[in-house]
């Protein structure tokens, strides 16, 4: 695929402000969807996830077909990319102190050195945004590591620069228990799906309410993704759930075009018909 020597050179920015990429006929743009805390009787904006929004003659393709057609020898270009635009972009949000959660997808890294350099590049690129170092989250995504101890070499370089992480879609693939007690992270994210198929199980309040408690007593905090009906939020709540995302709380929403409001969100249970 035709692109640019540096990430740099293969990033622009609009008239309206906003950072986007280019790789061969892909424009790559930031999304932004909300993390939620309990907050009384509603939800206060917690942070934010970004997400990459490709597109092709400006028409969008899902990520997923994008990323299968990233050539496997820019896999570590676009993984680069898609954190250099959504931190240049966090401006968007116009949020002080925002708190931003990042990807990061262990089967692309297996060179312990350029894996640490990429991440050092990034907090040198951060320095002139809005937006500190404490208040990024690196979520490591459900996949397989490529290579085990470049996925640990990371994490520790992370571990002291003192910067978060999350493991993303706990319950699916290899997000699991394992790579918790190996990485420890400070956030845990329930995987939606998993929890949809889930939550209507005989015990399965009880059951996830011990892993809540669990993981709450090591320090982590769990983020219940995939919150899509006000059934799932209740349930959610009764295991013990303090930080929500999903489309009830707030839809992912294209940057600079973001309409989020600070007040309090109230989520009301539908009538009953």
């Amino acid at each position: 695929m035709d692109r640019p020597q540096f990430v740099d050179e293969a990033i622009v920015q609009e008239p309206s402000g906003v950072f986007t990429g280019r790789y061969g006929p892909f424009t790559l743009k930031s999304a932004y969807q909300p993390i939620f805390a309990s907050h009384g009787e509603g939800f206060q904006q917690f942070a934010f996830e970004g997400l990459i929004r490709p597109s092709r003659s400006s028409q969008a393709i899902p990520p997923l077909t994008f990323f299968k057609q990233v050539d496997e020898c820019d896999h570590f270009f676009i993984e680069f990319m898609c954190r250099a635009l959504h931190l240049k972009n966090v401006h968007t949000l116009k949020q002080p102190d925002v708190r931003l959660f990042i990807n990061l997808d262990p089967s692309k890294y297996n060179n312990p050195e350029q894996s640490v350099y990429e991440i050092d590049l990034m907090l040198e690129k951060i320095a002139p945004l809005s937006l500190s170092k404490k208040n990024i989250v690196i979520e490591i995504t459900e996949a397989k590591a490529l290579s085990d101890d470049t996925l640990n070499i990371m994490v520790e370089h992370f571990h002291t620069l003192n910067i978060k992480i999350a493991i993303d879609d706990y319950g699916t693939l290899y997000s699991d228990a394992r790579r918790v007690e190996s990485i420890n992270p400070d956030y845990v994210k329930i995987d939606g799906l998993w929890f949809a198929s889930q939550f209507h199980q005989p015990n399965f309040i009880s059951q996830l309410a011990d892993v809540h408690q669990y993981f709450e007593a090591k320090g982590i905090q769990l983020i219940y993704e995939g919150i899509e009906t006000y059934d799932m939020l209740a349930t959610a709540k009764a295991c013990g759930a303090k930080l929500f995302q999903g489309y009830l709380l707030g839809k992912p929403q294209l940057a600079p075009t973001m309409t989020w409001s600070s007040d309090l969100l109230i989520i009301n249970p539908p009538p009953i018909d």
